[in-house]
């Protein structure tokens, strides 16, 4: 019988360089998926609320919008903040909610709302809808309109100053029930403006 020689055969060394071959593919996929997960939980941090301290939202703090607010807000509750939500087409939104008294709903309550879109033609069909937009309110954002008006289905009455700032639609918000109310249309105003100058938009 033949004796084998040392050392491998042609076969033998194209079967160990497949076997390599396919260990660093397994390897390379294993690395992408975590890489992958990796960046996955980045993009996620980066959408997270635009909240710098508890009770905060878009740079302006509970305690200074309670000052603002005034006497009305004395039992403001704590932040209830939805997160960033994708709404399609690349545009995302927020809405932060600081209701006036425990257990009160958005009804009864002051509001910060941003929608933040993907391009200048996502903004514009966003707005194709809105019939009306109130008067125009100087000296904040690219634009800005103050309204207010009864909500007949919820029985509250609306105080809202929407703000436009390149590809973002602010709304600073007040609304309360229509038997109960503490603001009128210029008060509202004049608080939701002063707001507004303290957010970082």
């Amino acid at each position: 019988m033949k004796r084998r020689e040392a050392g491998f055969t042609v076969v033998e060394l194209v079967i160990a360089l497949v076997v390599v071959a396919a260990l660093a593919g397994i390897g390379w996929v294993a690395y992408s998926r975590v890489s992958d997960n990796k960046n996955a939980s980045s993009s996620d941090v980066s959408t997270k609320p635009a909240i710098s301290e508890s009770g905060s939202c878009f740079g302006v703090s509970k305690e200074t919008i309670k000052s603002i607010l005034g006497e009305p807000a004395n039992n403001l509750q704590d932040l209830s903040d939805t997160g960033v939500q994708d709404i399609g087409n690349g545009d995302t939104a927020q809405t932060c909610v600081y209701t006036f008294a425990p257990g009160a709903t958005s009804t009864n309550s002051f509001t910060i709302d941003l929608g933040k879109y993907a391009s200048q033609a996502n903004l514009v069909e966003s707005q194709k809808y809105i019939t009306s937009e109130g008067g125009v309110v100087e000296g904040l954002g690219d634009s800005a309109t103050y309204e207010a008006k009864d909500a007949a289905i919820s029985s509250s009455r609306d105080f809202v100053l929407t703000i436009r700032q390149d590809l973002k639609i602010y709304k600073f918000g007040i609304s309360q029930p229509l038997n109960a109310l503490t603001y009128n249309d210029a008060s509202a105003q004049r608080a939701l403006i002063q707001i507004a100058q303290a957010a970082t938009l």
